[in-house]
């Protein structure tokens, strides 16, 4: 790596370390009076508080890095044109393009940084915090990560299996009450294809009544039998966001298991995807902004200049923005959704760049 490219990775490394930390420190005040709320009338100590803000800061990092990133990018191309540096190493024969090198390899350590935050960060700072929570206020701990294959007690005579539950589409799929008598032999069981819920309603699919008892189990289908909806709502508001806390590879196996059944994998693709065009935002918001800030000309103004790759940035947050609204509503696919305008601002970025070659 040259010379004046070790330069730049120094200055940038610098002022990411210096934004971070500015970020961790608002994050701690905001974050900070909102829990004292939520924590009033139980007791704890000072640490405890200090504890579940560090959890709170891991589980959250990852939405603030690429505007981070962005900024100390910008601080340092500021940097270098202040200093007449860029304009040296331009007319030595330097090239603008090559002041990408440092940064996207940065932007790949970060990008790296952020999957270990992804895999293993932000599933065991949720369960710590989720933890800690439940000891401060006395609650028990409502996490859960089963999606399929579930096995429970419904009251004391009653097995439930769940083959599949599908939170996203509100849907339990493959499910089976095993009635039992006092001698804990199975007498009767129901078996449900399909439980979805509709507004307040459960609407079943494909049930059938067997009796056991007899010689010739008596089978009987579309019965009157009542489901516990009760069992049911609180399975599904209790696993309601779960997948957005997984890992990408978790998210990835729960499609594979939700295409297997026939059903929609849509939002559980936009949940995947969306992890992954958050994490590369970093390399391209740093690409988008950092050309902008560089100019030659007599009437150049860094503070123009600033707002301009600023602008431009929060353009790209926001056609990111509206095209997740659509992917979220099924209006496009969520691969269009997510990874479309990643690849509409590189290709910007690569025009903005290319009028930036030469002195002038």
């Amino acid at each position: 790596m040259k010379l004046f490219h070790r330069y730049i990775l120094k200055n940038f490394i610098k002022n990411l370390f210096v934004v971070q930390l500015v970020v961790v420190v608002l994050s701690l005040v905001t974050s900070s009076m909102g829990e004292l709320k939520n924590l009033v009338g139980n007791d704890y100590t000072l640490l405890e508080f200090i504890r579940l803000q560090l959890f709170w800061i891991v589980i959250n990092n990852n939405m603030s890095m690429p505007i981070t990133t962005t900024v100390a990018s910008v601080a340092s191309i500021v940097q270098l044109m202040r200093t007449n540096e860029m304009l040296a190493y331009v007319s030595f024969g330097g090239k603008v393009s090559s002041v990408s090198i440092p940064l996207i390899s940065v932007g790949m350590v970060v990008l790296l940084f952020m999957l270990f935050i992804e895999y293993i960060g932000i599933p065991k700072a949720r369960v710590y915090r989720s933890e800690l929570l439940s000891e401060i206020t006395n609650t028990p701990i409502s996490i859960s990560r089963s999606y399929s294959n579930i096995w429970m007690m419904d009251g004391s005579n009653q097995l439930v299996h769940i083959g599949f539950m599908d939170v996203l589409n509100n849907s339990i799929e493959d499910v089976k009450f095993y009635n039992i008598d006092e001698g804990g032999q199975i007498e009767s069981y129901i078996s449900v294809d399909n439980i979805v819920k509709k507004d307040s309603e459960f609407v079943s699919k494909g049930k059938t009544f067997v009796d056991l008892t007899r010689s010739s189990p008596k089978v009987i289908k579309n019965g009157d039998y009542q489901l516990p909806t009760k069992l049911f709502k609180e399975l599904l508001e209790v696993n309601t966001d779960f997948p957005t806390s997984l890992t990408p590879t978790q998210i990835y196996n729960i499609i594979k298991v939700v295409r297997d059944r026939g059903l929609s994998t849509n939002r559980y693709e936009m949940i995947l995807y969306t992890k992954i065009a958050k994490m590369l935002s970093v390399l391209v918001l740093m690409i988008l902004t950092f050309p902008i800030v560089i100019s030659f000309s007599r009437n150049y103004s860094i503070t123009k200049n600033i707002i301009m790759a600023f602008s431009v940035g929060v353009s790209f947050l926001i056609v990111q923005a509206v095209m997740l609204s659509f992917g979220n509503r099924g209006a496009v696919s969520p691969f269009i959704a997510n990874f479309s305008p990643l690849i509409l601002f590189v290709f910007i970025s690569i025009l903005i760049i290319s009028n930036r070659k030469t002195v002038g």
